[in-house]
């Protein structure tokens, strides 16, 4: 028996991969890659006294990610997905035959993304039914689980929760994130005795008004202080569940990729 063909996988793949580049060319149109560094700022003076003073800046007005750009992000995630359902489906054939499956076993079929090692033999036999664990195809499917600690394993986690929030819940989350944040404050004449940013490490949304950075100053001087904040920083668009867009989806169609090739090599 010849090896089978995966050109639909592979055609799934690549829509997927179309997809995400449709996905970079809608940001590119609303904030173009070469004015990503500047972030508008504005500052306010949250409390005053002779001695202490204490400024915050917060995001100023700027451009939203569209929608219709997020649905591009959950488009590819989709195709990634289907790609390796339908080699599940290759899968499935060629190892127990599809003859001896009824049709619940049938609509079972699908690759397998268990949540973790305790229910990943219950997943198998559930979506790539007759397969046992310990083949070489077996072995390499559990390789891949969202579970594991493996790159691959990180964006097939990713695929699951994001690729399921978007077909079933809602739309996947896509917004500017600032990143290498870098500020240089000059208060001028003023002495500083404490400032820190305000930007969680965890990724999630800024909108206009987000605190970006505060600071606490000194002064014997009763006027208000002049302060000049220097910020430089990487706008780059975000997921939610702290994952940087772009990355992630090269990622996931390289592991995806990866996959079609190894079970093509054992089938």
């Amino acid at each position: 028996m010849g090896k089978p063909s995966l050109e639909g996988c592979r055609a799934k793949l690549a829509r997927g991969r179309l997809h995400k580049d449709a996905f970079e060319h809608e940001l590119a149109k609303v904030v173009p890659p070469s004015k990503r560094k500047e972030i508008p700022l504005y500052h306010e003076i949250e409390e005053a006294s002779p001695l202490r003073i204490r400024v915050t800046w917060r995001l100023g007005p700027m451009i939203s990610i569209p929608p219709e750009a997020a649905l591009h992000v959950g488009d590819a995630l989709t195709n990634y997905r289907a790609a390796l359902d339908h080699l599940a489906w290759i899968i499935t054939k060629r190892v127990h035959g599809l003859a001896q499956l009824d049709e619940r076993a049938r609509r079972g079929v699908a690759f397998p993304m268990a949540r973790n090692s305790g229910t990943f033999p219950n997943a198998m036999k559930r979506n790539l039914p007759g397969l046992d664990l310990g083949s070489p195809i077996g072995k390499l499917v559990r390789r891949c689980q969202p579970f594991g600690r493996t790159w691959q394993s990180q964006a097939m986690r990713a695929l699951r929760n994001l690729s399921d929030r978007d077909k079933h819940r809602l739309l996947i989350p896509t917004f500017w994130f600032p990143e290498t944040l870098k500020f240089d404050l000059d208060p001028l004449g003023f002495s500083i005795l404490d400032q820190r940013p305000l930007v969680a490490q965890q990724r999630r949304a800024i909108k206009v008004g987000t605190p970006i950075f505060t600071a606490e100053l000194t002064s014997t001087s009763l006027q208000q202080p002049e302060v000049d904040l220097k910020c430089e920083a990487t706008l780059y668009p975000a997921l939610g569940g702290s994952w940087a867009a772009m990355p992630l989806l090269t990622y996931v169609g390289d592991a995806v990729e990866e996959i079609l090739d190894g079970v093509r090599d054992l089938l």
